[in-house]
C-alpha cells in the first residue's frame, strides 16, 4: 500500500515515479513546482523530495529512513533545516507575515542536514503579497537552500513566480491504470463499487479511494436505487421526494451530488451511463440545465442560504428527471 508519508521513490504513489525520475535525473533544481489536482497528490511527491534532501546519508532512491534528520518529524517543526508552509485551515490564505519568517530562515546555515528546504503547498493559497515575497527570495536562489511547491491550480499563481520553478505537471492516469491501483489498495471491493468510486470522483484516484473508505460509494448505490424507484408509479417517487426531504442537510448534500454524478455522466458518457437506456438523445440541454440547478442549491445548502421551500426544491428536480425519462 502506497504511504502518503513516503520517503523512499518505492513508497510514491505510482503515478509519481516517472516524475521522480525526471527530477532526480540531473542536477536538482533550486525551486520544484509540482502541478496537479488534489486527487494525484503532488503533495506527497514534494514532501519526498524534501526528506531526500534533509537526510543525513540518503540513498538513490530517497530518504534512509533511520538517520538523525530522518527520525525528526519535519512537518510538525521538528527539524531545524526544514519550513513546511501550509494554509492555517482549510481554503484560508498564507499571509505575508509567514514568509517574513521564512527569510530569516533563510538566512542562516543549515543545522543538522547539508540542505534547508521549504515545502509550500497549495502555492495558490499564497495571498498577493506572499506569493511577491516568496518571489523575492526564487529569484536569488540561496546555495543548498531548495522549494519543493505544489499547485492544485496553477493558473491562479503569478507568471514570474512560475518562471522561477522547474515545473513538473501531474496527470490523471488512464482509466484502467487507476483501476488496477484500486483493485489492489481495496482488494475487498467489488468491481461495481471500484466503477462507482471512479465515476464519483471524476477518475481521481486518491479522491476515488476516498470515496471507498468513506463509505461514500454506498451512499451512491441508494441514490442510484432511488432515482431508479422515481422513475416508476407515483407512490414510488413520492417517497423518494419525502425520504430526501427529511435527510440532513450533509446526508442530503451527499444525494445531490450523487445525482449530479449520474447527470455528468449522461451528458459526457451517454452511451455508457448508468440510465442511458432510458434517457432520450435530445435530453442533453435539459440535463445541463437540471445539473446546474442541482448544483446551485448544493452551493446555498453549504453557505447556509437555502431561503426556498426544500422539499419543493426536491419535488422539482425528480419532477424534471421523470420528465426526461422516456418509460414514464
Amino acid at each position: 500500500m502506497s504511504n502518503a508519508n513516503a520517503l523512499k521513490r518505492n513508497e510514491l504513489y505510482p503515478w509519481l515515479l516517472p516524475i521522480w525520475d525526471r527530477i532526480t535525473a540531473s542536477k536538482l533544481a533550486h525551486a520544484i513546482l509540482l502541478e496537479g489536482h488534489e486527487g494525484v497528490a503532488p503533495s506527497q511527491l514534494a514532501q519526498t523530495l524534501a526528506k531526500w534532501q534533509l537526510c543525513i546519508d540518503p540513498v538513490e532512491d530517497g530518504a534512509c529512513g533511520h538517520c538523525q534528520s530522518c527520525l525528526l518529524d519535519a512537518a510538525q517543526g521538528g527539524h531545524p533545516d526544514a519550513v513546511w508552509v501550509m494554509p492555517p485551515a482549510a481554503g484560508k490564505q498564507i499571509g505575508i507575515q509567514v514568509i517574513r519568517e521564512l527569510q530569516d530562515f533563510a538566512n542562516t546555515k543549515p543545522q543538522l542536514a547539508k540542505n534547508k528546504v521549504v515545502v509550500m503547498g497549495p502555492a495558490e493559497n499564497l495571498n498577493h503579497n506572499a506569493m511577491n515575497a516568496v518571489l523575492k527570495t526564487l529569484e536569488e536562489p540561496i546555495p543548498n537552500f531548495y522549494f519543493f511547491l505544489w499547485s492544485h491550480q496553477p493558473g491562479k499563481l503569478l507568471p514570474t513566480f512560475v518562471s522561477r520553478c522547474q515545473r513538473h505537471a501531474v496527470y490523471r492516469p488512464e482509466t484502467a491504470f487507476t483501476m488496477a491501483w484500486l483493485q489492489a489498495e481495496c482488494p475487498s471491493t467489488t468491481s461495481d463499487q471500484l466503477n462507482q468510486a471512479l465515476l464519483q470522483s471524476d477518475g481521481w484516484p486518491i479522491t476515488a479511494k476516498n470515496h471507498l473508505a468513506s463509505g461514500e460509494v454506498s451512499v451512491f448505490e441508494s441514490c442510484i436505487k432511488d432515482l431508479s424507484q422515481a422513475m416508476e408509479n407515483n407512490d414510488a417517487w413520492l417517497k423518494t421526494v419525502d425520504r430526501w426531504s427529511k435527510l440532513g442537510l450533509a446526508d442530503l448534500d451527499q444525494r445531490l451530488g450523487c445525482f449530479s454524478v449520474c447527470l455528468k455522466e449522461l451528458i459526457m458518457h451517454p452511451k455508457e451511463a448508468t440510465f442511458s437506456s432510458c434517457m432520450a438523445v435530445t435530453a442533453v440541454d435539459s440535463l445541463i440545465r437540471l445539473e446546474q440547478d442541482i448544483q446551485r442549491l448544493r452551493a446555498d445548502l453549504q453557505r447556509g442560504q437555502c431561503f426556498l421551500n426544500l422539499k419543493m426544491q426536491i419535488t422539482g428536480f425528480l419532477v424534471d428527471w421523470r420528465r426526461l425519462v422516456i418509460n414514464t
